[in-house]
């Protein structure tokens, strides 16, 4: 199902285990406090938004969350380097687009690259949990945990990496 939907979007298969690993721990039954559920955490409004029924159907929670994947891809667009567009993607499959988009704004602000992660907006994604900063009239998603976006994109690539030292493609 991995390598299938993988290929669907046009994503490493390991990186798409790494994700939905960071996500459930390849536990199909796991549920978050936020109200998330299946291999690839699918909140109830993304479940609705793209027709799953049941979020624990492994196969619908897989093929949805990599639709949602392929989603959040094609809407940053903007980003030209494929390795920047991923992590940027997978941030706002974390805490949402929104919040990657008011992040790149404080960049903008903090004269920062608005169109890289690595040491540009994930430090303004850090930032956004500083009242200073989430209060800003050019703010207008508000608080994130910055934190946990921050590690999720890093341990989900040191994850794929490790995957790609033992998997082949």
């Amino acid at each position: 199902m991995i390598k299938t939907n993988a290929e669907r979007i046009d994503f490493d298969w390991r990186l798409l285990a790494a994700i939905i690993y960071q996500e459930s721990r390849f536990k199909n039954e796991s549920n978050s406090e936020k109200g998330a559920a299946g291999l690839m955490q699918m909140m109830p409004a993304t479940a609705e938004e793209l027709g799953v029924e049941d979020r624990l159907d492994p196969e619908d929670n897989l093929e949805a969350g990599a639709t949602y994947l392929q989603k959040i891809y094609s809407d940053f667009s903007d980003i030209i380097n494929p390795l920047q567009r991923l992590k940027f993607t997978l941030a706002a499959y974390n805490c949402g687009y929104y919040h990657i988009r008011d992040a790149q704004k404080l960049a903008v602000i903090n004269n920062r690259d608005q169109l890289v992660w690595d040491g540009q907006v994930d430090q303004m994604i850090l930032a956004l949990s500083d009242p200073v900063n989430y209060n800003r009239p050019e703010i207008a998603h508000g608080y994130v945990r910055g934190i946990e976006t921050y590690q999720y994109i890093t341990q989900i690539f040191e994850r794929y990496n490790h995957y790609v030292k033992f998997f082949d493609e």
